[in-house]
């Protein structure tokens, strides 16, 4: 894990770590509530059990860390390591929901 933490800073290492960053939908009590690739979501979203949400909110960006395996263009189960609100230099420009 902690690799991971320190992963997120530099553009080369996120890429190499596979961490990408997604766009808070929503918050709700403690389900994290974020933008996905359709791979993992036929609707684009998927909700997230954390212990805590203090601090995010709804058009935040967050890191995440996701493996999957790929069946027929869908993922067959997913495994996700939150890893903290995405440092201002690596969210999105263009407002789009996530990065690869």
């Amino acid at each position: 894990m902690q690799h991971l933490e320190s992963a997120r800073f530099s553009k080369i290492d996120r890429r190499m770590n596979g961490v990408s960053s997604h766009k808070v939908i929503g918050v709700e009590g403690n389900n994290l509530v974020i933008a996905v690739p359709s791979v993992l979501s036929k609707d684009g979203k998927i909700p997230f059990l954390m212990s805590d949400t203090s601090g995010i909110k709804q058009g935040d960006y967050v890191d995440f860390c996701f493996a999957y395996t790929v069946t027929d263009g869908r993922a067959d189960s997913y495994r996700a390591q939150f890893l903290g609100i995405t440092p201002p230099e690596f969210k999105p420009e263009n407002g789009q929901a996530f990065t690869n």
